[in-house]
């Protein structure tokens, strides 16, 4: 329990983490996390395929299904299609939805 209760935690901060680095022009740019990044790309009308993910995150397969299944916690409902190209994930809603 206690080790679940951690994985949560972790899942949680990662949504918080921001990048601020100081470009040439003295401009700041702010970087998402990769969880953002799963959730936009996952909020896209055609979803994303599952072989998308691993190579535009860095991340294998379950790893992404595992980020899938903490969104799917977090109050997203998302959907997993097969198809010939693989498997389809997409947000068909959220929490906010609601």
């Amino acid at each position: 329990m206690a080790q679940q209760n951690e994985t949560k935690a972790n899942f949680e901060q990662a949504e918080c983490v921001r990048t601020v680095a100081k470009t040439d022009g003295g401009t700041r740019k702010v970087t998402t996390s990769k969880r953002d990044q799963l959730r936009k790309r996952l909020e896209r009308k055609t979803g994303a395929r599952l072989k998308d993910l691993e190579k535009a995150l860095g991340w294998q397969a379950h790893t992404i299904r595992a980020a899938i299944s903490g969104l799917r916690k977090a109050g997203h409902d998302v959907q997993r299609e097969v198809g010939s190209d693989g498997a389809v994930y997409r947000i068909v809603a959220s929490k906010a939805d609601s």
